[in-house]
């Protein structure tokens, strides 16, 4: 469990996206209804996001797996 704050930079490393999505994520009320972290200012200079709120963000939106997931990895291996 992240339970450090992330800079846009990282979450962006992270995900694969541009650290201006990260950003326009931030702002956008669908992304943060979804879960997407809201930013936190830190100082006057620095604002950053939680990681545990990133975490579940990113779990929330993996896909889950099929019921018959394990089933084909075994009729796979034969």
């Amino acid at each position: 469990m992240l339970n450090r704050y992330l800079r846009a930079s990282e979450i962006a490393n992270l995900l694969g996206v541009h650290v201006n999505t990260v950003w326009r994520w931030s702002s956008d009320e669908k992304k943060l209804a979804q879960g997407f972290p809201r930013p936190v200012k830190i100082s006057n200079t620095v604002t950053a996001f939680s990681g545990s709120a990133l975490e579940k963000f990113i779990k929330a939106k993996m896909p889950k797996p099929s019921p018959n997931a394990e089933r084909v990895k075994r009729a796979a291996k034969n």
